[in-house]
């Protein structure tokens, strides 16, 4: 396990700190002060669900709120040019009903500003405004 920065921790320009592969193993640097050991604690089976409840809900509102918000289309200024794969963002609930979708055309507004994107799923084809849309970080052509 290294210690390379996967990306920044916030969008502040004076904060040099990043998010490293060791934050995902134990919430930190790998060169931190490892905590005491309490795996022998005793924790009911009802604290137990409620913090595994807790850190499943905690780890999903960071992930989309830090991570995600990266990938949004900014303003409607970011083009779809050719084969970018998006993820349908019209059911918000959970995140195993979000569906990938390969652009296919692209729909301008009358300030030629793209609008609207024809996407391609495994369902079949829908046309999507692009504020429903967010771009995932790779290129398939």
């Amino acid at each position: 396990m290294n210690s390379r920065p996967l990306v920044a921790a916030s969008d502040d320009p004076d904060d040099f700190s990043v998010i490293t592969p060791g934050h995902f193993l134990i919430g930190s640097e790998l060169l931190k002060i490892p905590e005491p050991d309490l795996t022998d604690q005793k924790i009911s089976i009802q604290n137990r669900l409620k913090l595994i409840s807790q850190i499943s809900q905690s780890f999903w509102r960071s992930w989309s709120k830090d991570y995600l918000t990266q990938l949004q289309v900014e303003n409607s200024l970011c083009k779809f040019r050719g084969q970018r794969f998006g993820v349908d963002k019209r059911r918000q609930s959970t995140s195993d009903k979000v569906e990938n979708g390969k652009s296919l055309e692209t729909f301008e507004g009358t300030d030629n500003y793209i609008r609207a994107v024809n996407l391609k799923t495994a369902n079949g084809g829908l046309k999507r405004p692009i504020h429903k849309l967010v771009k995932l970080p790779i290129d398939i052509t």
